[in-house]
């Protein structure tokens, strides 16, 4: 493949959508961006006059972009105070035994005189108590309990959870009570429908005859839904390279359009090869729904549709203007795409392995098989230097030996998804009992892999705009490949001196120490770090710890805490005291019964944590404590913590709600 940079339109038109997205998402001053530009404007017209109007389109594209994002942003409703009541419609429905999680469109909203009030097109997630089975995608729901907006927890380093929601078009949360909600009627869209098939699927695959690993494997793979595969297995794949095989992308979705172009290859005997593309097409939306029209397929089909066109052109601008224009196509439907992982990561790695393999000629006429093995060491090199600081940001985690896993389980992909798709319509014994011992297989080879010395490098922090070094260097090197010219290399030199001295300067740093009473609504958290280690208060259990190290590697990675453990100290079943940076705190656990305490011995303390497990007020324990400040944690139930926070403000002690504040912190 030949690939030229100035013919490919849609990459040029792909850029300043992307930076229109940004300016939006960034909230910039409108002036910066008119100052720029005229900047820009003046200094063509003194020095290049040719290009200004190159320069005033991508301007417009950069405007119309900014504009469209601005539009699909989703917008907060205007609460009135006294609305009763609110009407959604489920569209997406989770089961569970003693709950259901569902995410719902906002109708509208009737307040106490009966009046409905229109909303703008956003959606809340919802926790039902108690489960009947009886709700489906569709139902027009009615319920009073009040809408929330989502917030982040407000801890260091924690997942953005609210603008992971946003992006989706949630915006609100609430719980709702045991049957405490009326359906209303039903709404039945194409949203729904999708949602509704790909669930029945989902309950097909897993009556079926094969294991509980292969089902869950296959609905992965098939349906796009990872939520059956257990946290070591995504570990697991993560850590050796291969992520990706449990993710419905556009190779999966490749694999099965190539399995159906072989299937059509009649066609072509009558002239039928247009027919053969129309047909594929159709499937693949066909496809989509069924599987839920969720963001990762939806890109895939899409990414897919783009590159059949490529491929029976045949030609390699083709296929990056393919792949440019299915981005286009995704960030003009939902400009806020651009900052989902799935988003980067997919084409990070398809961009890159355009670029790369289309200036490194693998292909040996004579030696077919050691040319495909060639050409899927280049893929994958070419893959994962186009997402290792991606990887690195996100995941924190960089694979070592990707290339021996993509080698040996990659190839087993379309077999995988071939016998997995007749195991399912057939029910054969035969097939199960052979796609059983190809997942066992790769999961135990996965393992394997896994535990081989220096196979990964875990618990890396990085800064955001090693993503941007990362972007520059397969173009650097995909420039020198092709103009051999010693600029790209010079380009590649620096950017490998700004990491390393960056890393330098970052090692040389002392290791961060601190106290964090974190924001939890289940427990009380308090860590305290230092040289390293990590140690939790004896009031969290040991299986809090361990989910701890699992969903906050950001945080450890960042402060370089290497083990985490829980404290063993002096304390009773009412509160426990200990010392930090001169600073005295007494942590709370129970209520303090008047036997127990002496009234006029009175305890000093410049921090007291109240927990949800303390059920007096404030008033008494202060006949106990002498607080500087009172620490009121996250997981008091909201009415209580009113009460609590009056109280504090009646005797004059100064108080710090975490569920307003977010974490609390003292920093060395």
């Amino acid at each position: 493949m030949n690939i030229e940079l100035k013919n490919t339109p849609l990459l040029r038109l792909l850029i300043p959508t992307l930076l229109g997205i940004i300016f939006i998402s960034a909230r910039l001053p409108i002036y910066v961006v008119a100052g720029l530009f005229f900047l820009g404007l003046l200094f063509l017209f003194f020095f290049n006059k040719k290009y200004i109007i190159d320069y005033s389109l991508f301007f417009i594209v950069f405007i119309i972009s900014a504009i469209n994002a601005k539009i699909l942003e989703p917008e907060y409703i205007e609460i009135p105070n006294d609305y009763k009541t609110t009407v959604t419609r489920i569209d997406i429905i989770d089961d569970k035994d003693t709950y259901i999680n569902a995410v719902a469109s906002i109708l509208c909203l009737v307040d106490s005189n009966g009046n409905k009030i229109e909303t703008p097109d956003v959606k809340t997630s919802i926790t039902m108590q108690g489960n009947n089975y009886a709700l489906k995608e569709g139902d027009i729901i009615a319920f009073k309990s009040g809408l929330e907006t989502i917030e982040n927890y407000g801890n260091p380093e924690e997942f953005d959870y609210k603008s992971y929601q946003k992006r989706k078009g949630i915006l609100y949360r609430v719980f709702i009570p045991n049957n405490q909600y009326k359906v209303v009627g039903y709404d039945e869209t194409i949203s729904t429908l999708s949602y509704k098939i790909r669930r029945n699927l989902t309950k097909y695959i897993l009556n079926s005859n094969l294991s509980a690993e292969s089902q869950q494997f296959i609905i992965a793979i098939i349906l796009g839904d990872k939520q059956y595969i257990d946290k070591e297995t995504k570990t697991t794949f993560a850590h050796i390279g291969i992520a990706h095989i449990l993710a419905l992308s556009g190779l999966h979705i490749g694999i099965i359009t190539f399995l159906l172009y072989l299937l059509l290859f009649p066609l072509d005997y009558i002239g039928g090869k247009k027919i053969r593309l129309i047909i594929i097409w159709c499937f693949l939306l066909i496809y989509a729904i069924i599987t839920g029209l969720s963001p990762s397929v939806l890109r895939a089909v899409i990414m897919t549709a783009f590159a059949s066109i490529a491929f029976i052109n045949y030609r390699a601008n083709y296929i990056l203007n393919a792949v440019c224009g299915a981005a286009l196509l995704l960030l003009w439907l939902n400009p806020y795409n651009i900052y989902d992982v799935g988003f980067q990561l997919s084409f990070a790695s398809i961009i890159s392995i355009i670029l790369l393999t289309s200036v490194t000629n693998t292909f040996t006429k004579n030696r077919p098989i050691l040319s495909a093995i060639k050409g899927v060491i280049m893929t994958s090199i070419a893959a994962v230097l186009g997402t290792t600081m991606f990887s690195a940001y996100y995941f924190h985690c960089i694979p070592l030996i990707f290339i021996i896993p993509n080698i040996i389980l990659i190839p087993l992909l379309p077999i995988i998804i071939l016998i997995g798709i007749i195991s399912l319509l057939t029910n054969v014994t035969f097939f199960t009992d052979i796609f059983n011992h190809i997942i066992l297989f790769m999961n135990n080879s996965a393992s394997i892999l896994e535990n081989i010395p220096f196979a990964y490098i875990n618990n890396i922090d990085i800064p955001y705009w090693y993503i941007f070094l990362n972007i520059l260097f397969i173009l650097s090197l995909f420039l020198l490949l092709k103009s051999k010219k010693i600029f790209f290399l010079n380009a590649i030199i620096i950017i490998f001196v700004i990491i390393g001295a960056f890393e330098l300067y970052r090692n040389i740093q002392p290791k961060p120490s601190g106290l964090i009473v974190f924001n939890d609504y289940k427990e009380t958290p308090v860590l305290v770090y230092k040289d390293g280690k990590g140690l939790f208060m004896p009031n969290v259990n040991d299986d809090y710890i361990k989910d701890f190290s699992s969903y906050n590697i950001a945080f450890t990675s960042k402060r370089k805490i290497e083990s985490l453990d829980k404290l063993h100290i002096r304390a009773n079943n009412l509160y426990y005291s200990f010392s930090y940076n001169n600073k005295i705190f007494i942590v709370v656990n129970n209520n303090i019964p008047k036997r127990d305490f002496p009234e006029n011995k009175k305890l000093i303390c410049d921090y007291l944590i109240i927990s949800n497990s303390f059920y007096g007020d404030i008033k008494r324990i202060s006949r106990y404590f002498s607080p500087k400040c009172i620490i009121l944690s996250g997981n008091i139930y909201n009415n209580k913590i009113e009460i609590l926070k009056r109280q504090c403000k009646e005797l004059k002690i100064r108080y710090i709600a975490l569920h307003e504040t977010g974490a609390f912190t003292i920093n060395q």
